[in-house]
């Protein structure tokens, strides 16, 4: 069983966030404007193509999908997923969870914990809490 759920912070920050996008989306444009004006266009184009790629997280929602073997979230056009294997515990966060690596496998090369956000469902939390139970031990004293 899969459990399937989606975050947008810009959306859950209310007015405040949409704002602060409209702002962001301003400055977007100005840039590109100087950019299109100062090089020559196709230079100008691929630039402004990979700001948008960089700034295009922000303005979209994250998916998030927990199985039997992995979890994964994808956001855009990017994509990750993570076997439990290369988890050892987790640690739970004020709006979700700290996953922590295992230091001993040799799938992961980085050893940064993963944040995974509660749903905002409170039937699917429960669910995630007993899936992280099952997979992983909680862990109160992780560091990072």
């Amino acid at each position: 069983v899969s459990l399937l759920w989606q975050r947008w912070p810009l959306a859950e920050s209310g007015r405040d966030g949409w704002l602060r996008s409209v702002l962001v989306a301003l400055v977007l444009v100005g840039v590109s404007a100087v950019l299109l004006v100062s090089l020559p266009p196709l230079t100008a184009l691929v630039l402004v193509g990979v700001l948008l790629a960089t700034l295009l997280p922000f303005f979209l929602p994250r998916q998030y999908r927990v199985g039997p073997e992995s979890l994964a979230s994808s956001i855009g056009f990017f994509s990750n997923q993570h076997e439990w294997a290369e988890f050892r515990s987790y640690r739970p966060a004020p709006d979700g969870y700290w996953l922590y690596r295992n230091p001993s496998s040799p799938l992961i090369s980085r050893k940064a914990p993963f944040y995974l956000p509660r749903p905002l469902q409170p039937d699917l939390a429960v669910q995630l809490k007993a899936i992280l139970s099952r997979h992983l031990v909680m862990d109160r004293e992780a560091k990072s």
